[in-house]
C-alpha cells in the first residue's frame, strides 16, 4: 500500500455519477480509493467538509462562506465521498458510504394556511421574552425554549448565550452552515438583515423536508423564516415553518414583530 503524502495535504474528492446498477458504481470507486489507503468519508446532507488545508472565501449555492480555516462546504445531489489522506487528521483508515436526502416535491395544494380569523395570544416565557402565538396550538416546553405546533405549522423559539450580535457574515458562516449540515435536505434561500419592533435581527429563509409521517412515511416540503435576535449576551432564535406554498406572510410578520425582550 503506498504511503500517504506529506502531512496536511489537501483532501481528494470523488463524486461518482449514478450508474445502471445504482450504488454499485460508487461503491466500486470507493473501494478502489480504499485499496490505496485513502480512508475517510464525510457526508452532511447537501453540504460537507471538503478541504483540510486553509482556504479562502467560498461561494456555494448563492452563499459566501468567509474565511473558513480548514473547511469548504460543497453542495452535491450525487453520492459524495471525501477521502482524506492526511496523517495530521487520520491515524487509521475508515469508510462511510452515504447518500444525499432529496428534497420532497412541493404539494400542488399545500395545507397549512393560518386562517385570517385566527386569534393570537401573548406567551410570556420564563426565559425572558414574550411572543404572540396562535391560540389553541399544542405547546411543548423545552429547557432552552418553547415549541407551538398545529400539524405541519410550527413556531419554535429558543434562547442561548452569545458573545456578540449576529451579522449576515457570521450567520452565513455558522448558523446557515449548521442548518445545512444537520437538517433535512436544507436549501438556503436568503440571509439578510431586517428590523423588527424589538430591534435589529438577521433573517434566514430556507426550505427543508418535514419529518416522515409515522404512518405513510411521506414527507412534505416546508418553508421556514428563521430570525436571530440578540440582546445583552443572549441570542433568541425564532423559527416559523409551514408547508411550502401556504399563505402565512401576514401571520408570520405579526408573530415576528410581536417578539419582545422582558
Amino acid at each position: 500500500m503506498p504511503s500517504p503524502g506529506p502531512a496536511c495535504e489537501r483532501t481528494q474528492i470523488a463524486e461518482p455519477r449514478p450508474t445502471s446498477n445504482g450504488r454499485g458504481g460508487a461503491a466500486k470507486r470507493f473501494l478502489r480509493f480504499a485499496e490505496h489507503g485513502i480512508g475517510s468519508s464525510v457526508h452532511a446532507n447537501q453540504w460537507f467538509l471538503q478541504e483540510e488545508s486553509p482556504c479562502t472565501d467560498v461561494k456555494q449555492g448563492g452563499i459566501v462562506i468567509p474565511h473558513l480555516t480548514c473547511q469548504r462546504l460543497l453542495q452535491s445531489s450525487a453520492i459524495v465521498l471525501a477521502f482524506a489522506a492526511s496523517p495530521c487528521t487520520l491515524e487509521a483508515a475508515a469508510s462511510v458510504l452515504a447518500t444525499t436526502e432529496q428534497a420532497a416535491t412541493p404539494e400542488k395544494s399545500p395545507p397549512g394556511d393560518i386562517p385570517d380569523t385566527q386569534v393570537f395570544v401573548t406567551y410570556q416565557s420564563p426565559a425572558g421574552f414574550s411572543l404572540k402565538v396562535p391560540e389553541g396550538w399544542a405547546r411543548t416546553e423545552r429547557r432552552d425554549g418553547t415549541r407551538f405546533a398545529d400539524k405541519y405549522n410550527v413556531v419554535e423559539i429558543s434562547v442561548a448565550p452569545a458573545a456578540s450580535a449576529p451579522t449576515v457574515s457570521s450567520v452565513t458562516a455558522r448558523e446557515a452552515a449548521e442548518l445545512a449540515r444537520t437538517g433535512h435536505a436544507i436549501r438556503i434561500g436568503a440571509i439578510k438583515s431586517v428590523r423588527l419592533r424589538s430591534g435589529a435581527a438577521v433573517l434566514i429563509t430556507y426550505t427543508s423536508n418535514s419529518e416522515p409521517n409515522p404512518v405513510t412515511n411521506k414527507q412534505l416540503r416546508l418553508e421556514h423564516h428563521r430570525y436571530l435576535i440578540y440582546r445583552g449576551g443572549t441570542l433568541a432564535t425564532l423559527d416559523l415553518s409551514a408547508p411550502l406554498g401556504a399563505d402565512n406572510a401576514d401571520q408570520w410578520n405579526l408573530m415576528a414583530h410581536s417578539f419582545q425582550w422582558r
